[in-house]
C-alpha cells in the first residue's frame, strides 16, 4: 500500500487475482458487491477497456471523494486507487475496509492498514494549503486596495482551497467543498490546523450524524441547482440531501450545525408537506443562502475545456452527443474536436451579428418563429486552442438578456 500526503491517495496493489481470462468476471463480481452493500452511496459506475487486455472499474462513493478505480491488468494483477485528501480520514479508513471486503472477491492477498499518523497527515496538508491561500488572499486584497480602495464583502470569484474543489463565486477568502471560508478561518488553520477540520466532510470514523451532515453539505454547495428539478437526477440529489439531514437530526436532535435554511428550501423544491417544511423553517437563522450554484460557475468539459455559465443550468455529457447545459429556454452545446474547425450550421435566419477574436469565431442568427410563434436565437461558432477545437452552439428564446448570456458564455470558453 502507498500513501502520499498531497494529495492523499489510497493505493493498494498490485497483487495477483488469478488468470487474465477472469478479469471481466472479477470486475462484474465487484460491481455486484458494491451495488448490494452500498446502494445509497454508489454512483458514476462504469467499466473501461484499457490497452494490453487490462480492464478497469471506475465508481464513486462520496461527492468529495472523486473517482475510485480498480484496475486488473493482463497478468491478473489488481490495483485499487482512490484520492481521499479532500474527503478526510474517515473516508480513507472506510476505503481501507472496502479493500479488505474485496479480498475474497478478487482473490488478492491485500492487507491494507492506515498509518498511525493518518489524521496528522491530513491536518499537515490542510495547513499547507491554508498558508498558501492566506498569502494569495492578502496579496489580492492589497492590490485591490491600491486600485479601488477597501471594498465591502461581495460576491466574487473564490480561489479554491485545492483545484479539485472547482471554480465558484461567493463571499469569503477561499472555496472549500463544504462552502466558502473567511480570512479569519485561514488564519486560524495556519495557527492550528485542527481549526480546519470542518473543511473535511468525512473526518470521523463510521457513518453517523456528522457523516450525514458532511455529505449533505457537499451536495448542497456544489451540486444542487436551487430551482425546481427538471430531471430524475436532480430530484434524487434533492431527496438525498433532505433524507441525510432528517436522519442526522433524528440521530442527534440537539445538533446545532445543520444547514436549516438550505434544508427548508430543499423541502420546498421537493414539494414536501407544509408541516414538515415549517418544522425546519422555524429554526432558520439569518444569513446568506448556501449553495455555490446560485451564482456563476466554471464548468469543466471533456478535453480540458471549460465554460462559465449560471450555476442553475443542468448539465449532461454523452460521447455521441457532446456536452449540454440547459435551463429556462437557454441551451448550450459544446463538442471538443481535433483538427479543422467545423463549418457553421446551414440555418436560415436573420443575421444578428458576429463575434470574432484571434482564437474564435461565431455568428448570431434569429431563426423564423416556430408553429407556436416562439422565436429562438442561436450563436454558432468555434474556439481553437492549438490543434484542439471546440464547436459551440448557444440557443435562447429571444430577449436582450439571452444575447448577452450567449456572448459572455462564448467568450468564456477556453482550454487549459
Amino acid at each position: 500500500m502507498r500513501l502520499d500526503l498531497a494529495p492523499e491517495v489510497l493505493a493498494v496493489g498490485p497483487d495477483g487475482v488469478g488468470p487474465s481470462a477472469a478479469t471481466a468476471d472479477v470486475l462484474y463480481a465487484v460491481e455486484a458487491l458494491l451495488r448490494a452493500r452500498f446502494p445509497r452511496l454508489l454512483f458514476a459506475l462504469r467499466h473501461v477497456d484499457l490497452p494490453a487486455g487490462a480492464r478497469r472499474l471506475v465508481f464513486a462513493l462520496h461527492p468529495a471523494g472523486g473517482p475510485i478505480s480498480l484496475t486488473v491488468d493482463e497478468g491478473g494483477r489488481a490495483t485499487l486507487q482512490a484520492p481521499t485528501h479532500l474527503a478526510g480520514p474517515g473516508y480513507h479508513r472506510f476505503l481501507l475496509l472496502l479493500a479488505r471486503e474485496l479480498v475474497p472477491v478478487i482473490g488478492a492477498s491485500w492487507r491494507p492498514r492506515a498509518p498511525r499518523d493518518l489524521e496528522a497527515r491530513f491536518l499537515a496538508w490542510l495547513q499547507h494549503l491554508a498558508r498558501e491561500a492566506l498569502t494569495q488572499h492578502l496579496e489580492a486584497q492589497h492590490l485591490e486596495a491600491l486600485v479601488d480602495g477597501p471594498a465591502p464583502p461581495a460576491i466574487r470569484w473564490l480561489p479554491p482551497l485545492s483545484p479539485e474543489v472547482g471554480r465558484f463565486q461567493g463571499r469569503g477568502a477561499v472555496a472549500t467543498l463544504v462552502g466558502p471560508r473567511p480570512e479569519a478561518w485561514l488564519q486560524a488553520v495556519v495557527a492550528d490546523p485542527r481549526a480546519g477540520r470542518d473543511a473535511f466532510p468525512w473526518w470521523e470514523r463510521g457513518q453517523g450524524a456528522a457523516w450525514r451532515v458532511g455529505r449533505a453539505r457537499c451536495l448542497l454547495w456544489r451540486e444542487l441547482r436551487w430551482r425546481p428539478p427538471t430531471t430524475e437526477e436532480e430530484v434524487a440529489a434533492l431527496s438525498e440531501v433532505a433524507n441525510l439531514l432528517a436522519e442526522a437530526w433524528e440521530e442527534e436532535p440537539d445538533r446545532q450545525d445543520l444547514p436549516w435554511a438550505a434544508w427548508a428550501e430543499v423541502l420546498d423544491l421537493l414539494g414536501e408537506a407544509p408541516e414538515r417544511r415549517a418544522r425546519v423553517a422555524a429554526r432558520v437563522p439569518p444569513g446568506p443562502p448556501e449553495g455555490y450554484r446560485r451564482h456563476l460557475v466554471v464548468e469543466d468539459l471533456p478535453g480540458g475545456w471549460s465554460i462559465t455559465l449560471p450555476g442553475r443550468m443542468g448539465v449532461s455529457w454523452d460521447p455521441a452527443e457532446g456536452w449540454v447545459a440547459w435551463d429556462q429556454g437557454r441551451t448550450a452545446w459544446v463538442t471538443p474536436l481535433v483538427g479543422e474547425a467545423p463549418e457553421p450550421d446551414a440555418q436560415e435566419g436573420a443575421l444578428l451579428g458576429t463575434v470574432e477574436g484571434p482564437d474564435r469565431r461565431a455568428r448570431l442568427l434569429r431563426l423564423p418563429p416556430d408553429e407556436e410563434g416562439t422565436v429562438v436565437c442561436v450563436l454558432s461558432g468555434h474556439v481553437r486552442a492549438g490543434e484542439a477545437v471546440a464547436a459551440v452552439t448557444l440557443a435562447w428564446q429571444e430577449d436582450p438578456a439571452g444575447r448577452a448570456w450567449a456572448e459572455a458564455a462564448f467568450r468564456s470558453l477556453r482550454r487549459g
